[in-house]
């Protein structure tokens, strides 16, 4: 199956305002569904652009490939709990 991907852009507010500072990404989600759009920019930030070091919730505009705003969207991090165990003599 040969899903469609749009082109997008994004800024983290917090950072700058400049949309010359854009960065572009690709989604799966239509523009008709925004906030999962944003939150596909957020997973792309976190994992290409050291979001991860990040103090979340962060604040994205996001735009279209055609430079229409999407909106301005507040995205928090849920992190899962990672445990690691390891033997000590007793």
């Amino acid at each position: 199956m040969n899903e469609k991907k749009y082109k997008y852009k994004y800024i983290v507010l917090d950072h700058t305002d400049d949309p010359k500072d854009a960065m572009s990404f690709n989604s799966l989600w239509s523009d008709e569904y925004a906030e999962y759009v944003a939150e596909d920019a957020a997973e792309y930030h976190h994992g290409y652009h050291n979001g991860y070091e990040d103090e979340w919730p962060l604040e994205f505009r996001v735009w279209d490939e055609s430079g229409s705003k999407l909106g301005d969207f507040l995205v928090e991090r849920r992190s899962e709990p990672v445990f690691s165990a390891e033997s000590i003599s007793t």
